[in-house]
């Protein structure tokens, strides 16, 4: 394993072993013994991985010495067998688990975009592998306005997949209980900073569109920045981040920020892989195309805008997609 990817590894691990000590500390943390139980396992967990670590041996197969795939690790940073030591029957019973993971987070993505008053809105993804941690959905706001996000974890394939499902789970539940965005990512942080087996992080774009008062309110979780193009003047700027994405960071607080609209402006919201597509040559697509394609074909549909972008993107990288890519463009009608 790479020094780079070791240094990362112990400094999250070390990091969450520091706040789930403090987490023992509080006693009505723990209420019943169980809870207690259970953090003192996932400590001692921890401690070996960080042991192994300093020895050398994180992230090496136990049987063969051979490494065990990053995937695996940051999927479970207690994992010490490599594939190869897999038998015919669980090689089999993984393929049938990504084939069903692949279904089961397809029809948890929305199968339609919703009807929003004021909003004319296009969405699209398109993940790498069977599975991946691109994310988009919709929902009410406690006070009833229209809320979207799109979000990003860390990486790809399966390990992405299950902690996107879980940010879908927590996002369907707490959604409509929050009335600004930054209430809702604060809440999300906290649940997220707390699950010590995964070595990933979310970055996240959450907006609430108020109709009547004909304003986006937004957080922006360490996201690559939405574009935003003006109507009146066709000026193009970005939505930048507003704190650090979910999981970093445990202790932050996210802030509220808003943007006035009127008929004919556009936000184009989007995961890494659109501006990290790259052509045969090794140049990515990067933000000043995006901005220039968005500047000159911003007053078209929602759903012309997204396809145009898509293939714009297709023809730049000569369909060599090797990201998940989402995109949710959003028109004020």
């Amino acid at each position: 394993m790479e020094q780079e990817d070791l240094a990362r590894f112990s400094d999250v691990l070390n990091h969450r072993r520091s706040a789930l000590v403090e987490l023992l500390r509080k006693p009505s943390s723990c209420a019943t013994a169980g809870p207690t139980e259970v953090a003192l396992t996932l400590l001692e967990e921890l401690d070996s991985a960080l042991e192994r670590i300093n020895s050398g041996k994180f992230g090496t197969c136990s049987d063969c010495d051979e490494g065990v795939g990053l995937d695996h690790i940051e999927l479970d940073f207690t994992t010490c067998v490599c594939l190869g030591h897999y038998s015919d029957a669980q090689i089999e019973a993984l393929e049938k688990d990504l084939e069903l993971a692949a279904k089961v987070q397809k029809s948890l993505l929305p199968s339609e975009v919703p009807t929003v008053k004021g909003l004319d809105v296009a969405a699209h993804l398109e993940p790498a592998s069977f599975v991946g941690g691109d994310y988009f959905d919709f929902f009410k706001s406690a006070k009833g306005d229209a809320g979207f996000i799109i979000a990003d974890v860390m990486g790809k394939g399966m390990a992405a997949s299950m902690l996107m499902s879980n940010l879908q789970a927590s996002l369907r539940i707490l959604g409509p209980e929050y009335e600004e965005p930054h209430l809702l990512a604060n809440r999300l942080n906290q649940l997220f900073r707390f699950n010590v087996r995964l070595i990933r992080f979310i970055s996240m774009f959450l907006a609430y569109y108020c109709d009547a008062s004909r304003r986006i309110l937004y957080t922006n979780a360490g996201h690559h920045p939405p574009v935003f193009r003006r109507s009146s003047n066709a000026n193009v700027s970005f939505l930048n981040p507003t704190g650090p994405a979910l999981g970093l960071v445990p202790n932050t607080e996210y802030r509220t920020a808003e943007v006035n609209v009127e008929s004919g402006d556009l936000l184009l919201l989007y995961t890494d892989g659109l501006v990290e597509a790259r052509s045969p040559s090794g140049e990515d697509y990067g933000e000043d195309r995006l901005a220039a394609f968005i500047e000159t074909n911003g007053e078209k549909s929602a759903h012309e805008v997204m396809t145009g972008l898509r293939d714009a993107v297709s023809t730049f990288s000569n369909g060599l997609w090797t990201d998940d890519v989402a995109i949710l463009t959003i028109k004020v009608v």
